[in-house]
């Protein structure tokens, strides 16, 4: 199985991507799927809040929260259960570090390394820098083993959305 998942990712602080004439941008028909929640209506989907800044480390990982969270909502509207992925291993993944990153190639780190569950490298109240959040760098091949697993099951794709 192999199921599709499509977002757009962007937030508050990112690096303004450079869009590339082969990235899929909204109506542009590259990307078709279904419609699942029509009324627009989200809330009973949303997952636990996380905070991208604890005890006064500011991680500069607002793509990979801002990422995630919507991937999060996805699989619980679509499959049920609660669904919690790194951010910590994302960012680590996709080379993130102060002042932030591209959401472009956060999707791509997505894409083609995959996910894996916050219990494998948590944001725990003990990391009090940002060398210590960013760390182990690079990540064991465990954890980066637990990532294609997660691309065994799931399609990621992406595309730009314009207001």
């Amino acid at each position: 199985m192999n199921e599709e998942i499509k977002l757009n990712i962007c937030g508050k602080g990112y690096i303004e991507p450079e869009i590339q004439e082969e990235d899929y941008v909204l109506g542009d028909g590259m990307l078709a799927g279904e419609v699942l929640q029509l009324d627009g209506q989200w809330d009973a989907y949303l997952p636990d809040p996380e905070q991208q800044q604890r005890r006064g480390v500011e991680t500069s990982n607002c793509t990979g929260f801002n990422s995630l969270e919507p991937v999060e909502i996805l699989l619980k509207r679509k499959y049920g259960g609660t669904h919690n992925y790194s951010e910590r291993a994302l960012g680590i993944m996709n080379g993130t570090y102060p002042p932030g990153s591209d959401p472009h190639r956060v999707g791509e780190t997505i894409r083609k390394q995959g996910l894996m569950p916050e219990s494998e490298l948590p944001f725990t109240e003990n990391i009090l820098t940002v060398d210590e959040y960013y760390n182990p760098k690079p990540l064991p091949e465990s954890l980066l083993q637990r990532g294609k697993e997660w691309l065994f099951w799931y399609d990621f794709k992406h595309e730009y959305v314009w207001n």
